[in-house]
C-alpha cells in the first residue's frame, strides 16, 4: 500500500489532477481502494469497494484497456460511485496489467468536461506500466527500493524547483532545481529541519511558514515563483 500511496500522491502532484485513486483488483471480486489523493479524499473511507464488473471501472478491468470519457453524464456505462462524485465531469481509468489480468487500476477524475487528452492517457499508461513492474517484485525490500526510485523519478522530473517536507518540517526530498536555487546539498539536507537547511533570511523572504501552513490546511501543492 505504501507504493500505491506514493503513486497517487506523485501523479497528482506532478500533473495536478482534480482527484486520483489507486484500486487493487481482487480476482473475480471487487476493486478495493488502496490509496487516494485529491478532492474526494476526505469522503471515501479506507478500502472503499466498487464492483469490478460495473461502470467504467468494470469496462477497464474487463477489456484491459484504458477508458477515457470526457463527459460522464452522456456515457451509459457510467455508474455514480458515491454521491459526492456528482462533481465529476470527466474520468480516465487506466488498468495496471500483470500477465492476462488487471491487478490494479488508476482512476482519475476531473470536475471539468473535456479535461483529458490522448496525451494524458499515454502518460498515465506509462505510469501504470512502471507500477506493474514494481508490483511484480515479491520482496518487500525490492518494493521499497522501487518506491524510492519511482519517487525520485517524479521529483527530479519536475521542471520547477521542488522540496518535500514531512509533518515535522523535515526535508524528505528535493530536486536538483531546488538544490541549485537554494545553494544546498540535497543529500546532506535529507531528514534535517528545513530551518537548518535554508538560511533563515531566505526562509522569511520566501514566506515558507505561510506556504507550509497553506499546504497543511488545503492538502494541495503550493508554489512560489522563486526563492530569491
Amino acid at each position: 500500500d505504501d507504493l500505491l500511496a506514493l503513486v497517487a500522491a506523485a501523479v497528482r502532484r506532478h500533473f495536478r489532477f482534480f482527484d486520483i485513486s489507486v484500486f487493487s483488483v481482487e480476482p473475480g471480486g471487487d476493486c478495493v481502494l488502496r490509496s487516494h489523493c485529491g478532492a474526494y479524499e476526505p469522503l471515501l473511507r479506507a478500502k472503499h469497494r466498487q464492483k469490478s464488473t460495473e461502470g467504467l471501472m468494470g469496462e477497464a478491468v474487463r477489456t484491459l484497456r484504458p477508458v477515457l470519457v470526457n463527459e460522464v453524464s452522456k456515457d451509459p456505462r457510467y455508474v455514480l460511485p458515491f454521491p459526492a462524485a456528482r462533481r465529476t465531469r470527466a474520468e480516465l481509468l487506466v488498468p495496471v496489467i500483470s500477465g492476462d489480468r488487471c491487478v490494479a487500476l488508476l482512476d482519475i477524475h476531473s470536475q471539468k468536461p473535456n479535461a483529458f487528452s490522448e496525451s494524458d492517457q499515454l502518460i498515465i499508461q506509462a505510469v501504470a506500466g512502471q507500477l506493474a513492474v514494481a508490483l511484480a517484485k515479491v520482496s518487500l525490500h525490492e518494493q521499497t527500493a522501487r518506491a524510492q526510485e519511482f519517487s525520485e523519478q517524479i521529483i527530479q522530473g519536475m521542471p520547477s524547483s521542488l522540496i518535500v517536507v514531512d509533518g515535522a518540517d523535515r526535508v524528505k526530498a528535493m530536486n536538483e532545481h531546488f538544490a541549485r536555487e537554494a545553494e544546498v546539498d540535497s543529500a546532506a539536507a535529507w531528514g534535517q529541519p528545513i530551518t537548518q537547511v535554508i538560511e533563515p533570511a531566505l526562509l522569511e523572504q520566501a514566506s515558507f511558514a505561510d506556504l507550509l501552513a497553506t499546504a497543511r490546511r488545503t492538502g494541495e501543492t503550493v508554489e512560489r515563483q522563486a526563492l530569491h
